[in-house]
């Protein structure tokens, strides 16, 4: 069988700090200390702009599972521990537990092209079913364009919409995250089993473990308490844009809770999954998933050196849902943390000539491009991310309180996005964004 080993640093979560803060060997910091720390700790962000679930463990034992904030914003629905809420690409993980077990039971081979499973597929013959899972296929992160995302997709909606993109390169020669990619994954699982993702996912993922809600459907399905998401925008909020997450099937589109994940969690490290599973998802330091999208966030850290483990699921991406990822695990580590701060900013109102040099399409990687708009003279939105005007080319960002930087744009259009260091990432800068060209299309 080929190797299942690089799953993980894909699988796993994209920030670098919350890798460090796995790797550290804390000090013993007893339970009811570590709850008062944490509830004192919290305490400042909550009442500002968290909103979600909160869970931190120490082996099997919950020792906080605190709520905060609305599941609905609009109906003031307070948002509950059994809150069901899009967990972005925690989605990931799960469809790997599923495929190791079909891979047990010899339903298909890693080293399957993808054409045998998926003969529709144009591509399909350039690229194995591992390639797919190991980021290495060349497919787009996205397969539709923002303004495409909007209606109930099936996996053979994916597909066909596959079809017309190109690959980013030749299977096997780089390495690219790939949502699009996890999307064909899961419609090879749903041909080899003759079952759909979401029976997949009950019968291999939720009933090993007793899980409660964990679910893949669309915006047309009832799922009762399911939250909504929201971009904040400076003391107040949004409704995020309209979509509908099924377009991310096996990749995005699973609603659940923390008290859920951790039950995989717990499953996957116990034995209930199979070796296999554990050995695709568990790192020596432990597992680290993170999920963003749409206004949703999401992470489950497990720390291997003291059995910690920390969730938080989300509908208001914040900087302060990154503050406590990695200051939890210094809590519990005995360090001294200083009381988070939310920085204040002051947005200042823009021309409609300074507007116009902004707006536009921006290459963000992976085949996707993303649209900055103008909601109001001081208020843009890149992709789903709210940024607040302080200068006529410098913005800051909600969602991970960053300083943003529009290269170029005071003398003329803005040639690229420069991000600055914030809660997500370490360092004086972080990626920048060329500017696509006028004739570009996202047209899938």
């Amino acid at each position: 069988m080929p190797t299942i080993g690089r799953v993980v640093a894909f699988t796993a979560a994209l920030s670098t700090a919350s890798v460090t803060a796995l790797a550290q060997a804390p000090a013993r910091v007893d339970d009811a200390t570590l709850v008062r720390r944490i509830d004192a700790y919290v305490a400042p962000l909550a009442a500002h702009e968290l909103s979600g679930t909160l869970l931190v463990a120490r082996g099997g034992r919950v020792l906080v599972e605190r709520s905060f904030g609305f599941a609905n914003h609009e109906l003031s629905v307070p948002f509950t521990p059994t809150t069901p809420t899009n967990v972005a690409s925690i989605t990931k993980p799960l469809t790997i537990i599923v495929a190791m077990r079909l891979l047990g039971e010899k339903r298909f081979s890693l080293g399957d092209t993808v054409s045998r499973w998926l003969p529709q597929y144009v591509y399909g013959k350039r690229m194995t079913i591992e390639q797919l899972m190991n980021h290495t296929a060349g497919v787009p992160h996205r397969l539709l364009a923002e303004d495409a995302q909007e209606e109930p997709r099936t996996t053979a909606d994916m597909v066909r919409a596959a079809n017309a993109v190109p690959l980013l390169f030749d299977p096997g020669t780089r390495t690219s995250y790939s949502s699009g990619g996890y999307s064909l994954f899961a419609a090879v699982l749903e041909r080899a089993s003759g079952k759909t993702y979401d029976e997949l996912l009950q019968e291999h993922v939720v009933r090993p473990v007793s899980a409660h809600t964990i679910r893949h459907l669309d915006h047309r399905e009832l799922l009762p308490g399911r939250a909504t998401s929201v971009v904040p925008v400076g003391t107040s909020v949004i409704n995020a844009p309209l979509r509908d997450l099924s377009f991310l099937v096996g990749a995005g589109s699973v609603y659940t809770t923390p008290r859920d994940i951790f039950a995989v969690m717990q499953g996957l490290l116990g034995g209930a999954y199979g070796a296999s599973a554990r050995e695709a998802l568990v790192r020596p330091t432990g597992l680290s998933w993170n999920g963003v999208t749409n206004g949703f966030r999401a992470f489950a850290d497990w720390r291997a050196s003291d059995s910690l483990s920390v969730l938080f699921f989300g509908n208001s991406h914040v900087g302060a849902i990154d503050l406590l990822r990695g200051d939890i695990a210094r809590l519990a580590a005995g360090e001294t943390v200083p009381a988070p701060v939310v920085p204040t900013v002051r947005p200042v109102a823009l021309s409609v000539a300074q507007r116009d040099r902004l707006t536009g399409d921006f290459d963000t990687g992976g085949g996707q491009l993303s649209k900055v708009t103008f909601l109001s003279p001081s208020l843009m939105l890149f992709g789903d991310r709210a940024l607040l005007a302080t200068t006529d080319s410098t913005f800051f960002s909600t969602a991970d309180y960053a300083p943003v930087t529009f290269v170029g744009a005071t003398s003329g259009p803005a040639t690229a996005i420069q991000w600055g260091a914030g809660t997500w990432g370490k360092g004086e800068l972080g990626p920048r964004f060329a500017r696509a060209p006028a004739a570009a299309t996202t047209s899938p």
